[in-house]
């Protein structure tokens, strides 16, 4: 029997590590691990090795598939989120080299950034850091305090493999912590990414569910290797981006139609539906108001948002417009190819739980398929609530002495962009639910600027199901069906197997759409 091409890993985006491969790393290599404890509290329950985050955490007896979902990237992100010693372990760490560059440059201020500073690292991730002088003054903005920082760090014996990079657009230092195996890079004078920590713990704090959804698709790139900015990855900042617009331009999460903490299931996969199959990466990019939220414009309204290539995802920066923040993310096409396929197959695992008994259903995983979590046991504690993060307190009280976030430039300077909007949330119950949806997306895009108006983009574009003739010919959603329908036929079942290979796709993307549409809990 032919096995399960979904479990060897060999799913619609290959990995690009081997067995051999694996057996090279070195202690120091991020193995998504890192330094964890295991609950005594979690000691019952089949241990799966699979999906370790359903042990104890059965939902097979939920009627609606889409809660099911909910709850497990529910359990996931609880199975991820940092154990106690893992927040004391980082801070320890940060407090060691402050001490130590402070000893060695007393005028000098170290802060963290990225992933730490805003609650959203995955087990093993890096530590960004940067010093800046407190004189605000670019001191050490050059080649020597770079070097110099490096010998420092090596003799005092703060890190192992220390590399010095200093011919990078930003000049780093990466190096290993000894004692925790942390990554750490540290730059040098440059306070954007204070800022954008700042700015990204505040969405967080406003917007529900975007830390959830955030955390599932950074896992689902980083095992497919498609999070790495230098080789055309997603960025961390970019992913947030992505999230930040999706929910906030979801007609149904503005209106308050549904909670979106109570429907995780149904966002994520109208998620990987948007910028898998329908997002207009041609012609459209996002942007954020004076206010930080978000909104579509054309690429056209933005010098800074156009390229060589225009099959380029463009997310303007918030704290510059004249910035693509994912200019680096050139392999666009394995992305949008990676989020196609897993819209696929959550749609089609939801669909073959629905139909199986009660007994098919034990021990399986909605989720498991695009996660492919590959690290060690972990616990099952969310220790945020209890251990202080403190890069996370320093973000979230904006105690960086950085300034407050600078204003983006007026319109006159930007381009005529898009001006402040509100959104529709007193629609009528009597009004016909596409003329709300419409409604909502429409006075999203509205604009003083009648040559902007003109540009608005069509909402069935964005957000709709994208028509085969006015899709991007060197990318065909119909090939990429057929490689999930054949990852499927590769399972256990003959009678899925055989359906899946006379009937192709279980049920078209309009069914799909129109299904997901009626399964929030508050619909």
């Amino acid at each position: 029997m032919a096995g399960n091409s979904l479990t060897d890993n060999s799913d619609f985006i290959a990995f690009d590590f081997s067995s051999d491969e694996e057996e090279k790393k070195t202690k120091y290599d991020n193995d998504e691990s890192g330094y964890h404890t295991k609950s005594t509290t979690h000691k019952t329950g089949e241990s799966n090795s699979k999906y370790p985050w359903i042990r104890n955490n059965d939902h097979s007896r939920q009627i609606e598939i889409s809660d099911w979902l909910t709850m497990e990237i529910k359990d996931f992100i609880n199975y991820i989120s940092p154990s106690a010693e893992e927040i004391q372990a980082r801070n320890g760490l940060v407090k060691k080299l402050r001490q130590s560059i402070t000893s060695l440059w007393p005028d000098a201020e170290l802060y963290c950034f990225g992933s730490f500073a805003t609650d959203l690292y995955l087990p093993g991730s890096d530590i960004d850091m940067v010093i800046v002088s407190k004189r605000r003054n670019g001191k050490y903005d050059n080649k020597s305090s770079l070097y110099q920082l490096s010998s420092f760090l090596r003799t005092r014996g703060l890190g192992v493999n220390i590399e010095p990079i200093a011919k990078a657009k930003v000049p780093i230092i990466k190096f290993v912590d000894p004692t925790t195996g942390i990554h750490i890079d540290i730059s040098f004078e440059r306070v954007n990414g204070i800022k954008a920590a700042e700015l990204i713990v505040s969405w967080i704090n406003e917007t529900p569910g975007l830390r959830e959804l955030v955390m599932i698709v950074k896992q689902f790139l980083s095992v497919r290797k498609l999070n790495v900015v230098h080789t055309g990855g997603l960025g961390g900042f970019a992913i947030i981006c992505l999230v930040r617009s999706f929910l906030k331009l979801h007609p149904r999460v503005v209106t308050g139609s549904i909670d979106p903490l109570a429907n995780l299931g149904v966002l994520l996969i109208e998620f990987f539906e948007l910028y898998g199959y329908n997002f207009g990466y041609d012609s459209t990019a996002i942007a954020f108001n004076d206010k930080g939220d978000a909104m579509y414009v054309t690429k056209h309204s933005n010098p800074a948002l156009q390229g060589r290539n225009p099959f380029l995802l463009a997310i303007q920066d918030p704290h510059d417009p004249s910035n693509n923040i994912s200019r680096g993310t050139h392999n666009l096409r394995d992305i949008k190819r990676a989020f196609g396929g897993a819209f696929e197959l959550l749609a089609n695992k939801c669909y073959d739980m629905y139909n199986a008994s009660y007994k098919e259903r034990l021990g399986q995983s909605i989720l498991g398929d695009i996660i492919k979590y590959k690290g060690k046991q972990r616990d099952f504690e969310d220790a945020r609530e209890t251990v202080t993060n403190h890069a996370y307190l320093a973000a979230s009280s904006g105690s960086s002495k950085s300034g407050t976030l600078p204003p983006l430039p007026s319109e006159g300077k930007r381009g005529k962009l898009h001006e402040d909007f509100q959104f529709y949330s007193d629609l009528s119950d009597s009004e016909d639910e596409l003329s709300k949806l419409q409604a909502v997306y429409e006075k999203s895009q509205e604009s003083s600027s009648k040559a902007t108006k003109e540009r608005s983009i069509k909402v069935d574009q964005l957000m709709g199901i994208q028509d085969n003739e006015d899709a991007d010919d060197s990318y065909d959603p119909t090939q990429l069906t057929k490689t999930a329908v054949q990852d499927f036929s590769d399972s256990d079942d003959d009678d899925t197997k055989s359906q899946a290979k006379k009937n192709g796709p279980k049920v078209d993307e309009r069914n799909k759409r129109d299904y997901w549409l009626m399964k929030g809990s508050s619909f």
